[in-house]
């Protein structure tokens, strides 16, 4: 774990940071679910793990202040599978973690990449770091976008009524309500 973080900071520390703090966020989510130790800790795991597909990717694409070209944002869309297949190829990883690799783009209802799965294939625990994924993202700044008040954040949650599963969110807000208040 410790290598890819030390990874993730070389080849890009947005990267690294935002890894962070979507595990430190997804392990707040499931203790306040009331997950097992052994679950959280895997779920953490995961959620540490879940961009680590962009380890492939170039620094000059990650790091690009403006919007990416479709062709660009094509390449950005291959670090789910980029990240699961090499996750696979360590073999020490959970499929939990390999799932959550792969799945934390796709959306409920079809529109998410790379390979538009719908609910029916995206597990409870990928919905749960998607959330921590989305949430973390709008609160951190970018050269191409201003970082959003927590509420904000919360109020973009709420309004992704058919991609993201809303009794997680309503969840995840209750908690993140209760950490701000």
């Amino acid at each position: 774990m410790h290598s890819w973080l030390d990874a993730a900071l070389a080849h890009d520390p947005y990267l690294h940071i935002h890894s962070i703090c979507v595990g430190l966020l997804t392990g707040d989510f499931a203790s306040f679910l009331g997950l097992s130790a052994r679950d959280s800790e895997e779920l953490v795991e995961a959620a540490l793990l879940h961009d680590i597909g962009k380890l492939s990717l170039s620094r000059a694409l990650l790091q690009k202040p403006g919007p990416l070209t479709p062709l660009e944002w094509s390449e950005m869309k291959r670090h789910p599978h980029l990240g699961a297949a090499l996750l696979r190829k360590m073999d020490v990883w959970t499929d939990l973690t390999i799932d959550v690799a792969a799945k934390h783009h796709e959306r409920l209802d079809g529109t998410g990449y790379p390979l538009g799965l719908r609910a029916n294939v995206i597990g409870e625990a990928v919905r749960m770091v998607t959330i921590c994924d989305v949430f973390t993202a709008m609160m951190e700044s970018r050269p191409y976008a201003e970082a959003l008040t927590w509420d904000a954040a919360l109020a973009v949650l709420a309004r992704q009524r058919s991609r993201l599963d809303m009794q997680l969110v309503r969840e995840f807000t209750h908690m993140v309500e209760a950490k701000m208040l």
